[in-house]
């Protein structure tokens, strides 16, 4: 019998993860002025999560999902950058640096996550 879905349990964060990242992209939707860097990044650290807690652990495709996430969150944040610098009626806002600094920690997060998953699948840890 499986056993429930938990957010104390690790393979189950990403789900929850992607879900939230997924509202605030909706609401973004809804209200232009919400940044998505820190949403796509979270989504991307959940798909991560997912993809590293089967039994087929590959590291190479781990290391390109991280690389993806990573390049798209990178393009995120260079696109809001660039509409808010570009735009007379936007500003760049305290909650887009934030926005940004959230994204850029969560890619952090990411990596970190990756390598000591890596670490794990070849015994180095």
């Amino acid at each position: 019998m499986p056993r429930p879905l938990s957010l104390r349990m690790p393979h189950s964060r990403g789900p929850a993860f992607i879900g939230v990242g997924l509202i605030v992209v909706l609401v973004a939707h809804l209200y232009p002025a919400v940044p998505i860097a820190a949403a796509m990044m979270l989504i991307g650290w959940g798909a991560t999560q997912i993809l590293g807690a089967g039994n087929n652990r590959n590291r190479l495709l781990l290391a390109i999902n991280l690389a993806v996430y990573a390049a798209l969150g990178c393009f995120v944040i260079a696109a809001q950058t660039h509409s808010a610098l570009n735009d007379p009626a936007s500003q760049v806002s305290l909650l887009l640096w934030a926005d940004h600094v959230a994204a850029l920690l969560l890619l952090a997060a990411t990596a970190k996550w990756v390598v000591g998953h890596v670490d794990m699948t070849i015994g180095l840890s």
